[in-house]
């Protein structure tokens, strides 16, 4: 389970002072999560690579005597706002915080994707230099390829407005936007084969799916985040949630997992 009150960049110094502890605790009673989640990051721009080891090193500890859970921590994608800390979507960055902090790996198979294509990797080269002998819950979602609209025959295809949000999304995420989509042949393809090699200690498994609101523009086009909300989701996000468990579900059954 992730925290209340502030973006779980578990790298932040006295990120504790922006979390909502009682919500959190709340909330950890009620779903009785079997950890707290978080990513390998820091949202502070000033913020050293050594700093950051030391803040996650400090809210390791500080986190486990205030609510009583063991931390797992999670891989980041690359994103340009990202930039200030690089360093941590290095896999030998990655796996000194695992490793010297002896704490679990939540492995996110669409951060990784973005991650590996940024250091230029494919997914399977990123993924076995991460710490995954710690691995203990896999995220799955799939990527979207961001329109060229460098091209004028696939720029008319949008209004004015989703060109501008088509050129917010690439200023983050370059090609590919990696942001809770639909899973693809290859993202299922990875799973059925990590499966029989991490099953000492992967235990979750974990679809993440769906935007807000805010990409509300590009259901009816080629580029469809999906939408989904609190207060009403539509029929096609049911089905492809749906269509998803379903195809996961498959292929943990096929193997002796």
């Amino acid at each position: 389970m992730g925290l209340f009150g502030r973006a779980s960049a578990f790298g932040d110094k006295d990120l504790i002072k922006g979390i909502d502890i009682e919500k959190t605790k709340e909330m950890i009673e009620k779903s009785q999560t079997p950890y707290i989640s978080a990513h390998i990051c820091t949202k502070n721009v000033n913020q050293t690579k050594e700093e950051t080891l030391e803040a996650i090193k400090e809210n390791i500890k500080v986190f486990k005597d205030i609510f009583g859970k063991n931390v797992v921590l999670e891989n980041i994608p690359y994103r340009s706002h990202y930039s200030h800390c690089e360093y941590a979507i290095d896999p030998e960055f990655i796996s000194q915080v695992i490793h010297e902090n002896n704490v679990n790996f939540l492995f996110d198979i669409s951060h990784a994707r973005s991650a590996a294509n940024h250091l230029g990797m494919t997914l399977e080269e990123y993924a076995s230099k991460l710490p995954m002998d710690k691995v203990i819950e896999f995220h799955l979602a799939g990527m979207y390829d961001i329109p060229d609209i460098s091209k004028e025959e696939i720029k008319n295809k949008y209004t004015d407005e989703q060109i501008r949000f088509i050129n917010t999304v690439k200023s983050k995420c370059d090609k590919r936007a990696d942001d809770h989509g639909k899973m693809n042949e290859e993202d299922y393809k990875f799973l059925e084969e990590s499966l029989p090699k991490y099953k000492d200690t992967l235990k979750y498994i974990t679809l993440e799916y769906g935007s807000y609101s805010k990409y509300e523009g590009f259901e009816d086009s080629a580029y469809t985040y999906p939408v989904a909300d609190f207060k009403s989701s539509k029929q096609n996000v049911k089905e492809e949630v749906l269509e998803q468990l379903e195809r996961i579900h498959k292929i943990i059954s096929s193997g002796n997992y």
